[in-house]
Protein backbone atom coordinates (compact mmCIF):
# COMPACT_ATOMS: atom_id res chain seq x y z
CA UNK A 1 0.00 0.00 0.00
CA UNK A 2 0.89 3.72 -0.94
CA UNK A 3 -1.30 5.21 1.73
CA UNK A 4 -2.00 3.15 4.65
CA UNK A 5 -5.47 4.47 6.87
CA UNK A 6 -4.44 8.65 6.08
CA UNK A 7 -6.90 10.87 7.66
CA UNK A 8 -8.40 13.32 5.58
CA UNK A 9 -10.00 16.39 7.13
CA UNK A 10 -11.55 19.19 5.38
CA UNK A 11 -10.71 22.78 6.68
CA UNK A 12 -13.35 24.87 5.17
CA UNK A 13 -11.73 24.92 1.88
CA UNK A 14 -8.99 22.14 1.29
CA UNK A 15 -8.53 18.60 2.09
CA UNK A 16 -5.60 17.38 4.09
CA UNK A 17 -3.87 14.23 4.76
CA UNK A 18 -2.04 12.98 7.57
CA UNK A 19 0.16 11.44 6.83
CA UNK A 20 0.45 12.96 3.40
CA UNK A 21 -0.44 10.80 0.57
CA UNK A 22 2.46 10.68 -2.55
CA UNK A 23 2.36 8.99 -6.16
CA UNK A 24 5.26 6.50 -7.20
CA UNK A 25 6.86 9.77 -9.44
CA UNK A 26 9.05 6.14 -10.96
CA UNK A 27 5.49 4.16 -11.79
CA UNK A 28 3.86 7.79 -14.12
CA UNK A 29 1.86 5.08 -15.92
CA UNK A 30 0.64 2.79 -12.60
CA UNK A 31 -3.14 2.63 -11.85
CA UNK A 32 -4.50 2.37 -8.36
CA UNK A 33 -7.29 1.32 -6.36
CA UNK A 34 -8.30 4.14 -3.69
CA UNK A 35 -11.32 3.04 -0.81
CA UNK A 36 -12.38 5.65 1.66
CA UNK A 37 -14.32 5.02 5.07
CA UNK A 38 -16.06 7.20 7.38
CA UNK A 39 -15.81 7.49 10.66
CA UNK A 40 -12.14 7.33 10.84
CA UNK A 41 -10.58 4.98 12.83
CA UNK A 42 -7.33 2.47 13.01
CA UNK A 43 -8.69 -1.30 12.40
CA UNK A 44 -6.82 -3.60 13.14
CA UNK A 45 -7.57 -5.45 9.78
CA UNK A 46 -8.50 -4.66 6.56
CA UNK A 47 -10.32 -7.34 5.41
CA UNK A 48 -12.63 -8.07 8.84
CA UNK A 49 -12.44 -4.54 10.47
CA UNK A 50 -14.86 -4.74 13.48
CA UNK A 51 -17.82 -1.73 13.21
CA UNK A 52 -20.25 -1.41 15.98
CA UNK A 53 -22.86 1.24 16.05
CA UNK A 54 -24.25 2.83 18.86
CA UNK A 55 -26.60 1.55 21.33
CA UNK A 56 -27.89 4.90 22.19
CA UNK A 57 -28.03 6.89 19.15
CA UNK A 58 -30.26 10.04 20.98
CA UNK A 59 -26.93 11.35 21.89
CA UNK A 60 -25.62 14.67 20.93
CA UNK A 61 -22.46 15.49 19.52
CA UNK A 62 -19.59 17.42 21.42
CA UNK A 63 -16.40 19.14 20.54
CA UNK A 64 -14.73 16.21 21.66
CA UNK A 65 -17.00 13.14 19.68
CA UNK A 66 -19.65 12.84 17.22
CA UNK A 67 -23.49 11.98 17.87
CA UNK A 68 -24.18 7.97 18.45
CA UNK A 69 -26.22 8.34 15.14
CA UNK A 70 -23.39 10.05 13.08
CA UNK A 71 -21.05 7.66 14.79
CA UNK A 72 -23.00 4.83 13.70
CA UNK A 73 -23.60 5.77 10.29
CA UNK A 74 -20.70 3.66 8.21
CA UNK A 75 -19.74 5.52 4.81
CA UNK A 76 -17.40 3.51 2.38
CA UNK A 77 -16.61 4.61 -1.66
CA UNK A 78 -13.55 3.24 -3.86
CA UNK A 79 -12.29 4.39 -6.74
CA UNK A 80 -10.42 1.51 -9.26
CA UNK A 81 -7.93 1.79 -11.42
CA UNK A 82 -6.92 5.56 -10.87
CA UNK A 83 -4.21 7.00 -12.85
CA UNK A 84 -2.26 10.33 -10.78
CA UNK A 85 -4.06 13.20 -10.69
CA UNK A 86 -4.27 15.56 -8.14
CA UNK A 87 -7.23 15.20 -7.15
CA UNK A 88 -9.60 11.72 -7.21
CA UNK A 89 -13.30 11.62 -6.91
CA UNK A 90 -14.94 9.34 -4.03
CA UNK A 91 -18.74 8.77 -3.88
CA UNK A 92 -19.24 7.80 -0.68
CA UNK A 93 -22.36 5.57 -0.11
CA UNK A 94 -24.09 4.29 3.11
CA UNK A 95 -23.08 0.27 3.93
CA UNK A 96 -25.46 -0.37 7.03
CA UNK A 97 -29.31 -0.35 7.21
CA UNK A 98 -31.46 2.75 8.39
CA UNK A 99 -34.78 2.27 9.31
CA UNK A 100 -37.23 5.29 10.35
CA UNK A 101 -39.92 5.28 12.38
CA UNK A 102 -43.17 7.46 12.26
CA UNK A 103 -46.08 7.36 15.26
CA UNK A 104 -49.22 7.23 13.90
CA UNK A 105 -52.94 8.61 16.27
CA UNK A 106 -54.87 5.89 16.18
CA UNK A 107 -58.58 6.46 15.69
CA UNK A 108 -59.50 5.64 19.71
CA UNK A 109 -56.20 7.56 20.40
CA UNK A 110 -56.91 10.30 23.30
CA UNK A 111 -54.55 13.25 22.90
CA UNK A 112 -51.70 14.10 20.30
CA UNK A 113 -48.77 11.71 19.64
CA UNK A 114 -46.11 11.78 22.75
CA UNK A 115 -43.21 14.48 22.47
CA UNK A 116 -41.10 12.70 25.05
CA UNK A 117 -41.42 9.34 24.02
CA UNK A 118 -38.51 6.83 23.98
CA UNK A 119 -38.25 4.48 20.94
CA UNK A 120 -35.99 1.69 21.37
CA UNK A 121 -35.45 -0.91 18.47
CA UNK A 122 -34.97 -4.74 20.06
CA UNK A 123 -32.79 -7.82 19.23
CA UNK A 124 -30.51 -6.21 16.49
CA UNK A 125 -26.87 -7.47 16.67
CA UNK A 126 -24.88 -4.02 16.85
CA UNK A 127 -21.45 -5.27 15.37
CA UNK A 128 -20.45 -6.00 11.60
CA UNK A 129 -16.79 -7.23 10.30
CA UNK A 130 -16.63 -5.03 7.26
CA UNK A 131 -14.20 -5.76 4.27
CA UNK A 132 -12.75 -1.94 3.65
CA UNK A 133 -11.17 -3.50 0.14
CA UNK A 134 -14.75 -4.33 -0.86
CA UNK A 135 -17.20 -2.61 1.12
CA UNK A 136 -18.91 -6.46 1.94
CA UNK A 137 -20.45 -5.95 5.51
CA UNK A 138 -21.24 -8.73 7.57
CA UNK A 139 -22.97 -9.10 11.27
CA UNK A 140 -21.15 -10.55 13.39
CA UNK A 141 -22.83 -13.69 14.99
CA UNK A 142 -20.78 -14.13 17.94
CA UNK A 143 -22.63 -10.69 19.15
CA UNK A 144 -25.39 -10.58 21.26
CA UNK A 145 -28.35 -8.81 20.01
CA UNK A 146 -29.18 -5.38 21.98
CA UNK A 147 -31.58 -3.25 22.08
CA UNK A 148 -31.13 0.30 20.47
CA UNK A 149 -32.71 3.37 21.47
CA UNK A 150 -33.51 5.61 18.33
CA UNK A 151 -32.65 9.39 17.41
CA UNK A 152 -35.44 12.11 17.30
CA UNK A 153 -35.80 13.70 13.95
CA UNK A 154 -39.42 15.03 15.43
CA UNK A 155 -42.31 15.12 16.62
CA UNK A 156 -43.31 11.54 16.16
CA UNK A 157 -40.74 10.28 14.24
CA UNK A 158 -37.53 8.60 14.91
CA UNK A 159 -34.31 6.98 13.38
CA UNK A 160 -31.69 4.66 14.13
CA UNK A 161 -28.60 2.92 11.82
CA UNK A 162 -28.84 -0.84 12.20
CA UNK A 163 -26.35 -3.39 11.00
CA UNK A 164 -27.78 -5.39 8.34
CA UNK A 165 -29.11 -8.01 9.52
CA UNK A 166 -32.17 -10.56 9.36
CA UNK A 167 -35.04 -11.02 12.06
CA UNK A 168 -36.01 -14.74 11.47
CA UNK A 169 -38.70 -15.39 13.69
CA UNK A 170 -41.47 -12.73 14.87
CA UNK A 171 -39.54 -11.57 18.15
CA UNK A 172 -39.85 -7.91 20.83
CA UNK A 173 -38.87 -5.75 17.78
CA UNK A 174 -39.78 -1.92 18.05
CA UNK A 175 -40.91 0.13 21.83
CA UNK A 176 -42.67 3.22 22.10
CA UNK A 177 -42.27 3.99 26.05
CA UNK A 178 -44.01 7.26 27.13
CA UNK A 179 -45.07 8.68 30.58
CA UNK A 180 -44.80 5.55 32.06
CA UNK A 181 -47.00 3.30 29.21
CA UNK A 182 -45.16 0.87 27.45
CA UNK A 183 -46.12 0.20 23.77
CA UNK A 184 -44.77 -2.86 22.22
CA UNK A 185 -44.29 -4.68 18.80
CA UNK A 186 -43.20 -7.79 17.41
CA UNK A 187 -42.32 -8.60 13.72
CA UNK A 188 -39.74 -10.44 11.85
CA UNK A 189 -37.77 -8.01 9.37
CA UNK A 190 -34.95 -8.27 7.50
CA UNK A 191 -32.42 -5.17 7.48
CA UNK A 192 -30.56 -4.61 3.94
CA UNK A 193 -27.49 -3.01 3.29
CA UNK A 194 -27.20 0.76 2.39
CA UNK A 195 -31.32 0.97 2.34
CA UNK A 196 -33.55 2.92 4.07
CA UNK A 197 -36.83 1.30 6.04
CA UNK A 198 -39.73 2.79 7.02
CA UNK A 199 -41.76 1.73 9.74
CA UNK A 200 -45.68 3.19 10.71
CA UNK A 201 -46.54 2.45 14.24
CA UNK A 202 -50.41 3.28 14.82
CA UNK A 203 -50.80 3.79 18.48
CA UNK A 204 -54.33 3.66 20.62
CA UNK A 205 -55.51 4.08 23.81
CA UNK A 206 -54.51 -0.05 24.53
CA UNK A 207 -50.96 -0.26 24.45
CA UNK A 208 -52.20 -3.81 22.82
CA UNK A 209 -53.79 -2.43 20.03
CA UNK A 210 -50.60 -1.02 18.47
CA UNK A 211 -50.09 -2.11 14.73
CA UNK A 212 -47.28 -1.93 12.28
CA UNK A 213 -47.24 -1.40 8.98
CA UNK A 214 -43.95 -1.56 7.14
CA UNK A 215 -43.57 0.98 4.63
CA UNK A 216 -41.40 0.96 1.64
CA UNK A 217 -37.56 1.24 1.13
CA UNK A 218 -35.02 3.96 -0.30
CA UNK A 219 -31.73 2.93 -1.61
CA UNK A 220 -29.53 5.31 0.37
CA UNK A 221 -30.34 8.49 2.06
CA UNK A 222 -29.48 11.84 2.84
Amino acid sequence: NYANNSKSIFDGTNWNNSPAIYWDGDKPEAKYDIFGYYPFDKPASVDEYLFTVALDQSTEATAEALSGYEASDFLWAKAEGVSQMATVPLTFKHRLSKIVVNLIKGEDYTGEIPTDAIVSIHNTVPAANIDLASGMVVMDSYVTPQSIRTKKVKDGVYTAIIVPQRLQTRRPFIEIVSEGVSYLVESSFVFRSGIQHTVNITLNNSPDKVKIEIGGEIEGWD
